[in-house]
């Protein structure tokens, strides 16, 4: 089971069954489904830790370190109180809490013999929002996500299945980067593995595992609403991350673009997707990622430098 390179939990196959057909059938009305969506949005909405700061970027200092440590909280405590509050076990608690780490919205520090807990900022953002508008489709949570991590674990999760070296592969795209040929998805696969060595999201023994469960999300949708939810996919990704690959482009030598690149055909916008897949006012949230788009992106890639509880 996928889910398992995720979270491995031993004699405990209903919850993990349970937990994969969260994401592989989101619409799905069995009381079982119902009750897990309701709670994974009740543990973010009930993490009340103050979230990491949005202003540092990719290099890791002690004063960052020093101030997570002072804003994060226990996350036995955690635990502890979310048993007392939901009718839910232990395990349940763990791996949902661990699925919202997958998802970005929070994430788990390691400090001397403490294992602490805290909100990113996309996490913050995202429990704001679902806190205010009550929204409970499980989109709502999957959506943000797909914007920020998706890509470089896609293809992470693609090429290790595949058996490449990962690095190598990038030496040999870098050496063909000006020849004419390198159009549209090369150029995407550049910028995806630019990604993942400059994070050193590669030598992470837990980037691969993760990277699954972001596709079974990705596919999971995907048989849920066919070719829409590529297409919003594509429509977010691309208005949520024009303007910073526009800028980004001339820190590099080659343009850097996102997903419109793939297709030159004519789309459907967002509202339209929206309004095709029944899904209601996701605009707004779509809206705050633009704002915080730089910010969100930078904060991922600062994470991968500190030392993390697993």
């Amino acid at each position: 089971m996928y889910i398992e390179s995720l979270i491995p939990v031993k004699g405990h196959k209903k919850i993990l069954s349970d937990i994969e057909r969260l994401f592989t059938d989101p619409r799905s009305r069995k009381k079982d489904l119902i009750r897990l969506r309701e709670l994974l949005f009740q543990l973010l909405i009930d993490i009340d830790v103050e979230p990491i700061s949005s202003v540092y970027t990719v290099m890791f200092t002690i004063d960052n370190y020093n101030k997570i440590s002072r804003t994060a909280k226990g996350l036995k405590k955690y635990s502890e109180k979310f048993l007392e509050k939901f009718d839910a076990s232990e395990k349940e608690i763990l791996i949902l809490l661990r699925i919202l780490r997958g998802l970005g919205y929070i994430e788990f520090f390691k400090i001397g013999n403490r294992r602490l807990i805290s909100l990113t900022t996309l996490g913050a953002l995202v429990k704001d929002f679902i806190n205010k508008k009550e929204y409970r489709f499980l989109e709502v949570l999957v959506f943000p996500s797909l914007v920020f991590r998706t890509k470089a674990r896609l293809v992470y999760g693609l090429y290790n299945s595949l058996g490449y070296d990962l690095r190598a592969w990038y030496q040999v795209l870098m050496r063909d980067l000006f020849e004419e040929n390198l159009r549209g998805s090369e150029r995407i696969a550049i910028e995806i593995l630019h990604e993942i060595v400059l994070t050193a999201a590669g030598s992470s023994p837990n980037y691969y595992p993760e990277s699954i469960l972001f596709i079974k999300i990705f596919n999971g949708l995907t048989k849920s609403y066919g070719d829409l939810f590529k297409e919003l996919f594509i429509a977010v990704n691309e208005y949520v991350r024009r303007e910073w690959s526009e800028k980004m482009s001339t820190r590099f030598p080659y343009k850097v673009s996102t997903w419109g690149l793939l297709d030159t055909r004519s789309r459907l916008s967002i509202d339209e997707i929206e309004k095709q897949m029944k899904l209601k006012n996701l605009r707004p949230l779509i809206d705050q990622l633009k704002i915080n788009f730089e910010s969100i992106e930078n904060q991922f890639l600062g994470l991968y430098e500190f030392p993390r509880a697993y």
